[in-house]
């Protein structure tokens, strides 16, 4: 009798488009959640605090973006130059929704949506690894809406 009902909940699911993945044990979505609040969101687009990015991201970090001929890979530093952080506010309004946070080991995934002012900005998969210090965004790649 429980098959029909499992036939049932997975069909609700894939006609939802909410995902069955498994996800990181509950201590490592936490760590991985933190960290990419701290230093993605918040040091980044919120506080643009170069100091809460350093924290979260590893120093061999790189970034992928794709352009008309290929994919240029951008070093953390190349970007901070690039963004210019200034350690004031972003005046705009800054929210996110992480849509999943996956962990094997030491490695884990996030895949997260940020917008700004109400509009849908960019959908963003990190990786992250688990270095003794704790867990570390190594890559981005992202889609800009």
């Amino acid at each position: 009798m429980r098959r029909p009902v499992v036939a049932v909940f997975v069909l609700v699911l894939s006609l939802t488009g909410l995902s069955m993945e498994t996800t990181a044990r509950d201590g490592d979505a936490d760590a991985i959640r933190e960290v990419v609040v701290l230093a993605y969101v918040n040091g980044i687009h919120r506080l643009r605090d170069s100091v809460a990015v350093r924290s979260g991201f590893h120093p061999t970090f790189v970034m992928s973006i794709r352009t008309s001929d290929g994919v240029q890979a951008l070093t953390l530093d190349a970007w901070l130059q690039r963004l210019k952080l200034d350690g004031k506010p972003n005046p705009k309004k800054v929210e996110y929704k992480i849509l999943n946070i996956d962990a094997v080991g030491n490695t884990g995934t996030v895949k997260l949506e940020l917008s700004i002012d109400g509009k849908l900005t960019f959908t963003d998969f990190l990786s992250l690894y688990r270095f003794p210090d704790g867990w570390r965004i190594v890559n981005k790649v992202f889609e800009r809406h």
